[in-house]
């Protein structure tokens, strides 16, 4: 099956194929409990910012992975949701109203992160792959093309944070391919680690 996918870049025309195999995959998270619609609009500003860098993995045609982030992680969510916030928010809103912290809770999501000593930094924000397809080597696979991409626009480290509790297999993936955790920190209740990576060719 490996030599049937197809990496490439990803646009904003496909943001609900993304927001639709976010869904499948990411099932309690809690982006994808604020809706489809939510999932959607949120893909489409990411994947129309001039900081983007994603890569998506298709199988005869169809999503079954991707690979999502910023060529600099300063404020690239901040810049999203002030711009976008209305219509953000109102796609948002009925999940919202019935849990009012959650409001709250997007706000933490999407403006806090503790990357301070790599501020600039190029970061992967979220990859993803079809579940039917976890331990088949599409993740490995997706994390090599976003860096290469990055290294193509002479960028030579990458930040990512994900959690650091009941997430074993994960964070095995990240040092598994080379990346260093360093430092552990907390958003809201959740414990994240912070992983750092110098790219080279």
């Amino acid at each position: 099956m490996h030599s049937e996918i197809e990496l490439k870049r990803l646009t904003h025309r496909k943001a609900k194929e993304v927001s639709d195999l976010h869904h499948d995959v990411f099932k309690d998270f809690f982006l994808t409990s604020l809706g489809k619609s939510f999932l959607e609009v949120f893909y489409e500003k990411v994947l129309s910012h001039k900081n983007e860098v994603s890569i998506g993995a298709f199988h005869k045609g169809k999503l079954i992975g991707f690979a999502i982030g910023a060529d600099n992680n300063s404020g690239f969510y901040k810049s999203i949701l002030i711009s976008n916030s209305l219509k953000m928010f109102a796609v948002a809103l009925p999940n919202l109203i019935s849990k009012p912290y959650n409001i709250s809770r997007l706000l933490r999501s999407l403006l806090s992160f503790s990357g301070a000593s790599h501020k600039d930094a190029p970061v992967l924000l979220s990859i993803c792959v079809a579940n039917q397809l976890e331990s088949k080597g599409v993740g490995k696979r997706l994390l090599e093309a976003f860096e290469q991409e990055l290294f193509k626009r002479e960028l030579t480290e990458l930040i990512l944070t994900t959690d650091a509790v009941n997430n074993h297999y994960v964070n095995k993936f990240y040092l598994n391919n080379n990346y260093i955790c360093v430092r552990s920190f907390f958003q809201g209740k959740r414990e994240m680690n912070l992983y750092y990576k110098e790219i080279k060719k």
